[in-house]
């Protein structure tokens, strides 16, 4: 454990999914609800699909779209649909589907450590977060507020939104610091995503912690993070 990596620094910044709130272990669902209604809706135009085969396909299209930092997620549907063989689907289909999408996701829960960690935290550090978009604007934010987390934070910059560029690009992160009135030097981000958490914050000039969550294995990325963690109230072993 690097025990200097919070030395000077006075700001920490989060990032959401993944990172306090565990979406990963619902995205399975998710994506098989969400196939449940375009499965439905295809069946019904006389296109025999499994829900299987949707959820297998909305997992790559998703992979493949986000992958190229595409996060509306109306845009993937079409391609989902078009693999399958399928016609062109009304935008209002298109949108119901991704209104199901989030409505699932959004049920995700809140990690165990991460109100005892930012309680902890917040009482040494200036808290912000830094967030990528949703696709929509304004439904991060709100996905946030409904967490009961948004309260630790003094800033929350969701990149796509408050800002024109999306993480790993390094102004969000710079966005955050001058909005929370510190240098970026003096501030640490901590995701769980190597690009677009590690490389955007190392770009920006902060230092970066990488949230693993049980995978101390993490994928070499070519943006090293300073410090990499299993679980989120590691921090409180290095203040």
């Amino acid at each position: 454990m690097r025990s200097g990596i919070l030395k000077e620094v006075k700001a920490i910044f989060f990032d959401f999914d993944n990172t306090l709130v565990d979406s990963a272990s619902i995205i399975g669902e998710v994506h098989r609800k969400t196939a449940e209604a375009i499965a439905h809706h295809l069946n019904s135009l006389g296109h025999a699909v499994s829900v299987d085969e949707i959820a297998a396909l909305i997992k790559s299209v998703e992979e493949r779209m986000e992958g190229s930092l595409i996060l509306d997620r109306d845009l993937y549907w079409p391609h989902v649909v078009e693999m399958l063989g399928a016609s062109k689907i009304p935008a209002e289909i298109i949108a119901h589907w991704t209104e199901i999408y989030w409505l699932h996701y959004s049920r995700a829960s809140v990690f165990a450590d991460t109100i005892p960690t930012l309680t902890e935290l917040s009482r040494r550090y200036r808290l912000g977060m830094v967030a990528n978009t949703d696709g929509k604007p304004g439904l991060k934010r709100r996905r946030v507020e409904g967490s009961g987390l948004a309260g630790f934070f003094e800033v929350i910059i969701v990149a796509g939104d408050d800002v024109p560029e999306v993480k790993p690009d390094p102004r969000p992160f710079r966005a955050a610091a001058d909005a929370l009135g510190v240098r970026p030097e003096e501030s640490v981000m901590v995701g769980d995503h190597p690009r677009n958490d590690v490389e955007g914050a190392k770009k920006a000039g902060m230092k970066a912690v990488l949230v693993g969550r049980g995978e101390p294995n993490t994928p070499p990325h070519e943006v090293e993070p300073d410090l990499v963690i299993t679980t989120l109230s590691d921090l409180l072993l290095i203040v």
